[in-house]
């Protein structure tokens, strides 16, 4: 625990000061894809449904992006929507495009987040305690290293939740 504590603390610091990214075509159809593959067997053993809503995902979508930090952003968002969720919820990936930008949702039919901690959930070592998840693990830095990766590749995260319905994610890229 100490140990993810510990490199969560320099990756943070690392990604602050931009050099850590490697910008390059990405595939997002693919590299969404593999959060997925990488995940199902968590959601299985857990019962919670993961979804890919391919609606608005008929073409191909390319990003400049560095594929490592945004995979782990992806995966970080799946991860805890996993986590935070009760047996038998659903977790959706919903990637699109527009003009301007690629829009990813991470959606899940979890707990939900009290509005009142909205505003710090991307704050460093902030962690929701609530009756659901004073059991669940973690270092309250999954959330901010999201935001950082996201904000290195220009982009924007934001979260609307509903207690009791779930939380969803948003990223918009570029």
């Amino acid at each position: 625990y100490k140990k993810e504590l510990n490199t969560d603390m320099l990756e943070i610091n690392k990604l602050k000061t931009g050099f850590a990214l490697k910008f390059a075509p990405v595939p997002l159809n693919t590299l969404v894809q593999n959060v997925l593959d990488e995940y199902h067997p968590v959601a299985q053993q857990k019962q919670v449904q993961l979804v890919l809503d391919e609606t608005a995902y008929q073409t191909p979508m390319t990003i400049s992006a560095d594929a490592g930090y945004l995979y782990r952003a992806l995966s970080n968002l799946v991860s805890n929507a996993i986590k935070y969720s009760p047996e038998q919820a659903t977790v959706t990936i919903r990637p699109r495009q527009d003009d301007e930008q690629v829009m990813i949702d991470v959606a899940d039919t979890g707990f939900g987040i009290d509005e009142k901690h909205l505003p710090h959930i991307f704050d460093r070592f902030y962690r929701v305690d609530s009756e659901q998840t004073q059991k669940i693990e973690g270092t309250g830095l999954g959330l901010s290293i999201v935001k950082t990766i996201i904000e290195q590749h220009r982009g924007t995260i934001g979260v609307e939740s509903v207690i009791g319905k779930g939380t969803t994610f948003r990223i918009q890229l570029p």
